[in-house]
């Protein structure tokens, strides 16, 4: 049986988030933009008991910390919060 590709999620920024973003320089954007455009994607099958999953998900870098979550019944995605980690946490 074929599966039906689910939509991506629709991603949604805090107020608090869009802060941070604003402060972020170009490359952190880019690789932050890439991270949530992944995620976004994930196409995997959500669980219909899940309702909605908070996670927290270091960066490549190890400068940032993004705070998400993720409502699979409605397909939307929203960063919370993004939060600097300090350079002797990693």
């Amino acid at each position: 049986m074929l599966r039906t590709p689910l939509l991506p999620y629709q991603v949604v920024f805090s107020p608090q988030a869009w802060v941070y973003v604003g402060r972020m320089p170009h490359a952190a954007f880019t690789l932050l933009q890439q991270t949530i455009d992944r995620i976004a994607r994930d196409d995997s099958t959500p669980s219909p008991s899940a309702g909605i999953v908070a996670t927290r998900l270091r960066l490549e870098t190890g400068l940032v910390d993004i705070i998400y979550e993720r409502d699979d019944s409605r397909r939307i995605l929203t960063v919370v919060d993004i939060v600097h980690v300090p350079s002797e946490a990693w």
